[in-house]
């Protein structure tokens, strides 16, 4: 595929962008792109025996800003509009509406909530760490992971406040830690500006092992009364980030 995406560079004059992620792929020129290029296109799939066909159904064609057309979980409307696909949105709220549902019960029903928290607070701080995380995103080994890091190219910046609209006013209404969740607009543009520094939970800063056993003490990842050695405790740790990852891109939803 490596071949093929230089042979299609080649023929894309400086007015021409080509991107290609998997089999998702996307031209944009600033000149018109004729019917002898989509040929040129064609005949490099068949030549470099690429295991892909242009799908009929979801090959478009068109001018930026004509029709709105998805690509990779963005809906890019205009030249100067890139929205979140609603599929995406509602994939996303979806996620955090069932964790804050989750804290509402556990709030009410202390039964119910994880064994190694007993205090009120520390119920608390356990779900507005979760719930912050979900939002916003983590940071680990110098990348970003989370549904916003993911679509920071958005430009749509009024369907951010909506979305932000519904956590705070809908889902978080009358809720003591309501003022502790962030503020979506506020970690998109600390994304874009700051690379998420101030915003999102930085794993990286963790270096320590006595403050990373003390982190997984907290979330309930090792047992207060076990010894574990630093290798153990490293091991513990590594995993974790891997599931945090992996839950990470879970929340984006699906792209194609």
């Amino acid at each position: 595929m490596l071949d093929f995406d230089e042979s299609i560079k080649a023929m894309c004059d400086t007015n021409t962008v080509y991107k290609r992620y998997v089999d998702d792929i996307l031209i944009l020129s600033t000149s018109t792109i004729d019917a002898s290029f989509v040929d040129k296109f064609k005949k490099e799939l068949n030549q470099r025996c690429v295991s892909l066909e242009l799908s009929q159904d979801k090959t478009q064609y068109g001018v930026v800003g004509t029709a709105a057309f998805d690509y990779l979980g963005y809906m890019i409307k205009s030249v100067h509009t890139i929205s979140i696909r609603n599929k995406n949105v509602q994939s996303y709220l979806n996620r955090i509406s069932r964790l804050i549902a989750r804290y509402k019960t556990q709030k009410t029903n202390k039964n119910l909530r994880p064994r190694f928290i007993c205090q009120d607070k520390e119920f608390d701080d356990y779900y507005v760490s979760l719930i912050n995380q979900k939002l916003a995103g983590i940071k680990i080994s110098h990348h970003l992971f989370g549904w916003l890091p993911y679509f920071q190219a958005m430009t749509d910046i009024h369907q951010l406040y909506e979305i932000d609209t519904v956590v705070h006013r809908k889902f978080m209404k009358g809720l003591d830690i309501a003022s502790r969740i962030k503020s979506l607009p506020k970690v998109y543009w600390d994304i874009k500006k700051n690379a998420g520094k101030h915003t999102l939970m930085d794993y990286d800063a963790l270096t320590d092992i006595a403050d990373i056993r003390n982190y997984l003490l907290s979330k309930g990842l090792i047992d207060e009364d076990v010894k574990y050695d630093d290798k153990d405790i490293m091991i513990k740790y590594m995993v974790h980030l891997d599931r945090l990852k992996k839950d990470a891109m879970i929340s984006i939803g699906t792209t194609s």
